[in-house]
């Protein structure tokens, strides 16, 4: 079996000597889709992260693929029904709950851009690198006292409750599928943004939870507000928290994740007017104003976080293979 890494720098040595030992020949590259749609018809297996979106287009050209195994717990990146319609497996970390639990940099970028926000680190930072030193500008807001919001209490989630409690602040959250005693739990959605300092969106991405962040939410928010999140960018209407950021309303907003990333980087950089997708305007918006903060969805990337997902992977890729042959 010959097996693609699309992305594969600093990929885990032991991983690799786990496939390789297993008698599968693993080809590295580091792979945008032109390269991806060029060399895919050449492998059984892919191993992923974010940076290829395998649509139909992609998959089309894999006739000998059998396995995705994406190192990440969502699988939007993958077009799901296709797969499915051809019978290549799909691999995750999705539902892997043993394992997740002891990966927590998500959760971790989650506090740290609330942070970044409520004390104003990046203007104060940007200022001392001009040579200025002017502290007056820039006194900020401490967690202790606050209201922390978190949207969706399941691993990650929790990890940020935690966080925030630990701070001194006062947690409230949104779930409607988890009854957890340690916090105080509000029946709708607009409730917890009414009363929240901070909000933090920690979701999977579903027909259901899709656009959920929207206008109304945003409208009655706490003025002065801020709002994360580190799950998927279309749980957010993007327009109406571009709208809240230029009112006023939110104070400021973290964010690791647009809808349409790629595509929003690439239009922000082509369009300074802020391109066709409202991602590009958001990341626009960022390059001129300092109550924006967008990261390059880096939540899961730690090098501890990513080695321990791609020995995990590898391991998830064997027993798949196991079960394969002795099904067939």
């Amino acid at each position: 079996m010959r097996i693609l890494i699309t992305e594969s720098k600093n990929f885990s040595e032991r991983a690799l000597a786990r496939l390789r030992d297993a008698g599968m020949a693993v080809d590295l590259e580091q792979c945008d889709y032109a390269r991806a749609l060029e060399i895919i018809d050449h492998y059984d297996g892919v191993i992923c992260r974010l940076g290829v979106h395998f649509d139909r287009p992609l998959l089309e050209q894999a006739r000998r693929l059998k396995f995705i195994a994406t190192l990440t717990t969502g699988t939007d990146h993958i077009d799901e029904a296709y797969v499915a319609e051809r019978g290549i497996a799909v691999l995750s970390l999705k539902g892997e709950t043993e394992f997740l639990e002891t990966i927590t940099p998500t959760a971790e970028l989650a506090f740290g851009l609330m942070l970044m926000l409520l004390r104003n680190i990046e203007p104060a930072l940007s200022s001392a690198r001009a040579g200025e030193w002017d502290r007056e500008r820039f006194v900020g807001r401490e967690v202790k006292g606050k209201v922390v919001g978190v949207v969706g209490l399941g691993r990650l989630g929790r990890m940020m409750a935690r966080y925030a409690a630990a701070f001194g602040a006062k947690v409230v959250y949104y779930d409607p599928f988890v009854d957890a005693t340690e916090y105080e739990r509000v029946g709708r959605l607009a409730e917890l943004a009414a009363q929240t300092d901070v909000i933090s969106v920690h979701v999977h991405l579903n027909e259901e939870t899709r656009g959920m962040v929207d206008t109304a939410f945003f409208s009655v928010c706490k003025p002065g507000a801020v709002f994360i999140n580190t799950s998927r960018g279309a749980v957010v209407d993007e327009a109406a928290l571009l709208a809240a950021l230029q009112s006023g309303r939110l104070a400021g907003a973290g964010l690791d994740v647009l809808t349409n990333e790629i595509q929003s980087l690439r239009e922000a950089s082509a369009d300074k007017n802020g391109g066709k997708e409202i991602g590009g305007r958001l990341i626009e918006y960022a390059t001129s104003h300092d109550n924006l903060l967008i990261t390059p969805h880096i939540g899961g990337a730690t090098h501890d976080a990513m080695r321990a997902a791609e020995e995990f992977l590898a391991r998830k890729i064997l027993a798949w293979a196991r079960e394969s042959v002795i099904s067939n």
